[in-house]
């Protein structure tokens, strides 16, 4: 094995299984990054997470576990959604919380994420040549409904999930996410539509 590939989903791990079936350097495990980074059998020159640890709470205790998994002079490289304070991710939380729909959709989702200069200090106990930067991605989008249809398979699919097979209300759910989409964000003069994503990225090489 030289490359380990973990997931908290059982059917992400089934599919890449499936996507890299032929490839005998490449083993994937069902794992807990909240408890299971403690008890890996291996440490790694390198531990990549891409949009992964908003998902994990305690980052204090989350960093040096990853710390932890590397080995001696490896690094890790970290990647996280940063856009808690975008239009879209407050419209979206000012929807499900309306009159309309907060008796059908328990927002259970919670995101968890540290200050960069926090990340930073956690690092600096036990690592060195310390990155930490924020790049703010200007997606080009050609519509609302493109920006809708990016959200309905990552932040919105929870959601959706929770109104069932009702079509109807799956659609009065999009279309009110589509109108707020709308008011927030405002076309360019060729009718494009500017879409901020902010990410926060770290890297860091273990002592």
């Amino acid at each position: 094995m030289d490359i380990l590939g973990v997931d908290y989903s059982s059917n992400m791990i089934e599919q890449a299984r499936a996507d890299y079936k032929d490839d005998s350097h490449m083993l994937f495990e069902v794992a807990d990054a909240s408890k299971d980074l403690e008890t890996m059998k291996h440490r790694f020159d390198l531990v990549f997470s891409n949009a992964c640890i908003q998902w994990v709470p305690n980052h204090d205790k989350l960093i040096n576990d990853i710390i932890n998994a590397v080995k001696s002079g490896g690094y890790l490289a970290i990647q996280q959604p940063y856009n808690y304070d975008e239009p879209i991710y407050l419209l979206i939380r000012e929807t499900i919380a309306s009159s309309r729909w907060k008796s059908r959709i328990n927002d259970s989702r919670t995101f968890y994420h540290l200050r960069a200069n926090d990340y930073y200090d956690l690092l600096a106990t036990r690592c060195e040549d310390i990155n930490v930067w924020m790049t703010t991605y200007k997606h080009t989008m050609p519509s609302h409904e493109a920006i809708l249809d990016w959200y309905r398979g990552t932040g919105l699919r929870p959601y959706i999930q929770a109104l069932g097979d009702d079509k109807e209300s799956i659609q009065e759910f999009e279309k009110d996410i589509l109108d707020r989409i709308v008011t927030a964000y405002p076309k360019q003069k060729d009718g494009n539509i500017i879409f901020d994503f902010p990410r926060l990225f770290f890297t860091a090489k273990v002592k």
